[in-house]
């Protein structure tokens, strides 16, 4: 049995009152797009969620076409909705290639002190080919 149970509460204490504040999961949206060869991607990120907190994102490349160059992962600490994804992306090929950037939404309080993470989503840049 459990020795609380039984037993009536003996002291009291004064009264705390906690807010909890629950966030909402953020939500983020970017269009797919085509560049031109040796251009930056120039990806915009908005947000249609709000937050107490800064929404950030990071993104990872899930896909490249095989004769394109210049794509990368981010660092990983979040990189604030205001900063575009900018990587200069070359195709040797002789035909439009793709890269596709996987972006997850973060609230958080600064760069690298992410705290709740929201659905990824999935931006296809295709590139033209070298004329």
């Amino acid at each position: 049995m459990d020795r609380y149970s039984t037993r009536a509460l003996l002291c009291s204490g004064t009264a705390i009152h906690v807010v909890v504040t629950v966030e909402p999961i953020p939500v983020i949206t970017s269009p797919n797009k085509t560049i031109c060869n040796n251009t930056s991607t120039a990806i915009s990120v908005s947000a249609s969620t709000t937050s107490s907190y800064t929404i950030y994102y990071r993104w990872v490349v899930s896909g490249v076409g095989t004769h394109i160059s210049g794509a990368s992962n981010d660092l990983g600490t979040g990189t604030d909705l205001g900063t575009q994804i900018s990587q200069t992306l070359v195709n040797s090929g002789t035909a439009p290639e793709t890269v596709t950037y996987d972006i997850t939404p973060w609230t958080g309080t600064a760069p690298g002190a992410l705290l709740c993470s929201g659905t990824a989503i999935h931006v296809v840049v295709t590139v033209e080919q070298h004329l």
